[in-house]
């Protein structure tokens, strides 16, 4: 089955714009989600279309639309990854307690805000450094509006990107936010780089208070 789904991937990755794809199975081997990378060169939704018709042609699987997620990386971000409202300091760990980590985070002003996370399973630890960073977020904001929703890895011809997903609970209703970074250091530090991606354009607004 893992072949299979590394063909599946493989072949969507050879879409025009997708630079990296991701397939969640469950125990009965059904697809569930589909994660894609892509550049913003072409509409999301024919992105998506492609992936549909390239997993029904290709290997006669039918999946819905809505379970195909595409997540756009623009050149500009790619070449600068920290630009933004909020930037990455560091990461830190506690002396002695290799589990607890301090994510960093600088605002224009250079003020600095603190989120910790305590990793218990090793397996989830790109969540709990994300939450960090979506902690360290919140705290810059001074409200809890930000919420992480998933962390993960996705492989790609040239490197490997940290994609995040996080839920913005705002005044006129919820937003889901996506970003992604490129693994070129540590895979920690490229999904706390993820999570700024996602929230960094709408920071200016949520501040304001316009959504």
């Amino acid at each position: 089955m893992n072949n299979v789904i590394q063909e599946m991937e493989s072949a969507l990755m050879r879409i025009k714009s997708v630079l990296g794809a991701k397939i969640v199975t469950d125990q009965k081997g059904e697809i569930v989600e589909v994660h894609v990378l892509a550049t913003d060169q072409r509409n999301p939704k024919q992105v998506v279309r492609d992936v549909e018709s390239t997993l029904l042609v290709k290997f006669g699987r039918k999946v819905d639309h809505k379970k195909i997620g595409v997540v756009q990386q623009s050149e500009r971000e790619a070449e600068h990854p920290l630009e933004g409202r909020l930037k990455f300091v560091g990461i830190s760990t506690m002396p002695g307690e290799q589990n607890f980590f301090e994510v960093i985070l600088r605002d224009p002003s250079g003020v600095e805000h603190p989120g910790q996370a305590f990793i218990r399973d090793p397996l989830q630890r790109l969540q709990a450094i994300g939450q960090a960073a979506i902690t360290a977020v919140n705290h810059f904001l001074n409200q809890e509006r930000l919420h992480l929703q998933e962390v993960y890895v996705l492989k790609t011809v040239e490197l490997p990107f940290v994609v995040s997903s996080v839920l913005y609970r705002g005044k006129k209703g919820n937003l889901v936010l996506a970003g992604a970074a490129p693994v070129r250091g540590s895979e920690e530090e490229a999904a706390v780089k993820s999570v700024l991606s996602a929230i960094n354009r709408l920071l200016p607004k949520i501040v304001e208070g316009e959504v």
